[in-house]
């Protein structure tokens, strides 16, 4: 359940609708995600709504960053090639 502060940013934050930067999943491990950690200061409570959402549907962090690194979803392009990822 999310908590009243994540329900806040929701409604005043528009790019919620760029989920892919918030959290990154990848197509071949559709069980896992990774938590992104944005630079812009305001978009990093995006990550909370989207964890929440994931969580509650079954999904398990894949790689847990360490604090000051930055992640967003234009960083990550899953790719394959002759079934090579």
């Amino acid at each position: 359940m999310l908590g009243s502060s994540s329900w806040e940013s929701v409604r005043r934050n528009p790019n919620q609708v760029y989920t892919r930067d918030a959290l990154i999943t990848l197509p071949w491990e559709p069980a896992y995600y990774t938590r992104g950690q944005m630079k812009a200061e305001i978009r990093r409570p995006e990550s909370d709504v989207m964890e929440a959402a994931v969580k509650a549907l079954g999904l398990r962090e894949l790689v847990h960053l360490l604090e000051g690194l930055l992640l967003e979803g234009g960083d990550v392009i899953p790719f394959g090639r002759e079934g090579r990822r």
